[in-house]
């Protein structure tokens, strides 16, 4: 089997991506999962506090991520940083086209590729204890005044 013949591509490291990867590996799958970023871990790694992870309370976002990664790591998933391009569908399964490299082909794809916040363009929207999430986030700010704006689709 060629080296750049996958079982799973996973595209996106975020707590979704790297969980595919963990069970991927966990049934004996060839996975490799790919991160256009500097860090894998998605949006979590830059998240103050996560006090609703079952287990960890009052952690820090970045080290959760990195656990994350650690355990499909320790499974023995591969990861590579670089940007898909494109993916095409073929008749043995799926080719990924990178911005750099060769193609990876595999015969399954999992996008995970996550998200990002629409941040407010206004003075002090990006300073500590602008949240994102009220669910999330709303115990933090108990018996606060707090301003919410916008609420996406909702």
């Amino acid at each position: 089997m060629c080296e750049n013949v996958y079982d799973m591509i996973i595209v996106g490291s975020g707590p979704a991506g790297l969980t595919a990867g963990i069970y991927g590996k966990r049934a004996g799958l060839k996975v490799v999962i790919l991160e256009s970023g500097f860090i894998q871990g998605g949006q979590i790694v830059n998240t103050y506090e996560v006090d609703n992870y079952p287990g960890l309370p009052g952690i820090d976002g970045y080290t959760l991520g990195e656990k994350f990664r650690e355990h499909a790591e320790q499974l023995g998933a591969k990861f590579e940083n670089v940007e898909v391009d494109h993916i095409k569908q073929t008749a043995e399964g799926f080719t990924v086209f990178c911005k750099e490299g060769e193609p990876l082909q595999s015969r399954t794809i999992l996008c995970a590729s996550g998200t990002s916040y629409r941040r407010l363009d206004v003075p002090g929207g990006t300073l500590q204890g602008v949240s994102y999430c009220a669910t999330c986030d709303g115990a933090f700010y108990k018996d606060k005044t707090v301003a919410v704006i916008g609420g996406g689709d909702t």
